[in-house]
Order: C-alpha cells, then sequence, then structure tokens
C-alpha cells in the first residue's frame, strides 16, 4: 500500500475490531487515521497532508501514534479555502488593460 500523508511505501498495521487505520511507512512511521478520514485525507494536496499529520505529532500523547482525526482535516480545510480566497493578485503590468490606460 501507499501512504496516506507522502505516497511512500507503507503496510497496514491495524488490529482488528479497531475504529481506526494503522499504518506503518517508511518515511513517516507509525501512525493512525480515525475511521470515515482516509477519503477526505486523499483530497487534500499534499502539502495539507502534511499539516493535519505534524499536526496529529504534536496533538498526541508522548508515547502513542499520532493520529489524524475528521476535526484536524476540516481545520486544514478551512484554512486552506480561506488562504486562497486572501490571496492577492498582482496585475501584470505589460497586460492589455494596464498599458491602454497609459
Amino acid at each position: 500500500m501507499r501512504c496516506p500523508i507522502c505516497g511512500s511505501s507503507a503496510k497496514d498495521i491495524t488490529p482488528r475490531e479497531s475504529g481506526y487505520a494503522s499504518i506503518r511507512c517508511l518515511v513517516d512511521g507509525d501512525f493512525e487515521i480515525d475511521a470515515g478520514c482516509q477519503r477526505e485525507l486523499f483530497e487534500l494536496i499534499e502539502s495539507d497532508r502534511h499539516r493535519v499529520f505534524h499536526g496529529a505529532i504534536l496533538s498526541g500523547l508522548a508515547g502513542s501514534r499520532p493520529r489524524i482525526t475528521m476535526a484536524a482535516i476540516v481545520g486544514i480545510q478551512a484554512t486552506s479555502r480561506q488562504f486562497r480566497r486572501d490571496a492577492i493578485v498582482i496585475p501584470d503590468m505589460n497586460s492589455e488593460c494596464a498599458t491602454s490606460s497609459k
């Protein structure tokens, strides 16, 4: 299988009857994803997937695997949309509109 964060080789180490997926990635190490979150995680661009993963690392308990939750994914989706909406577009000064007003 492929790691849902970075795309490198990974192994599913999920125990039976669990409500989450456990992944062992050669690059990112061991982590968990809450049930039902994988599709939404795959829909994020790679840099946002890394932001979710690093957030899980920082918010997890020492000695436990980082766990990616739906709340973390939704938070990243919201900040990504806000960033794209607030992006400033600088007009091309060589465009026809810019040169016709001179």
